[in-house]
């Protein structure tokens, strides 16, 4: 996911588009429509995904977790990572946290 997430920044500055928030970001590499331009890209989110959704990552309380509740854990972490992994997000602290505010909303 570091490998399509620093080509797709990299796209996304040279055509000086705004780089996306690293909720979105991930969010784009998720959907179905993107296989064509990012093949193998969604496979690899598939099972990164799946490598997150345990019950050991979800803790005792697992059981008592509805599956919004489990599916929120998962994009937190899987955001965080896939951002440590890119410095262009890391280095927009202030924009990037604009952004993670507006993904909040958006998944409202």
């Amino acid at each position: 996911m570091w490998y399509f997430g620093s080509r797709k920044t990299e796209i996304d500055a040279a055509r000086g588009s705004q780089i996306l928030s690293r909720r979105k970001l991930l969010n784009f590499f998720s959907a179905d429509k993107n296989k064509a331009e990012w093949a193998g890209c969604t496979d690899a989110y598939k099972a990164l995904y799946k490598g997150f959704d345990t019950v050991a990552f979800y803790g005792k309380e697992h059981e008592k977790m509805n599956t919004q509740q489990k599916e929120d854990m998962i994009r937190d972490r899987f955001s965080a990572i896939l951002a440590i992994g890119l410095p262009e997000l890391n280095t927009q602290s202030s924009l990037l946290q604009i952004s993670e505010q507006e993904d909040e909303v958006d998944s409202e």
